[in-house]
């Protein structure tokens, strides 16, 4: 029985918290936007198909746009 109960809490030590994974994913949604526009060559083009959909004259909303379809799309 203590053999299983540290396996349990071994088990719990590996898991990651939802806020972790939530800041995980926004980390690499911004790395992701930010190779489309900075190393397009390193984007796949279904990531650069989906980004390029985004459009708009102001630009702090088509930032977000774009955050919002890789994350949609990576979740």
């Amino acid at each position: 029985m203590d053999r299983l109960v540290d396996e349990v809490e071994e088990i719990r030590g590996n898991v990651v918290n939802k806020k972790s994974k939530e800041v995980y994913a926004y980390g690499i949604v911004k790395f992701i936007v930010w190779l489309h526009a900075n190393q397009p060559e390193a984007v796949t083009p279904l990531f650069w198909d989906l980004l390029n959909g985004v459009g708009g004259e102001d630009e702090s909303l088509v930032l977000k746009e774009k955050y919002l379809c890789v994350k949609r799309f990576l979740l």
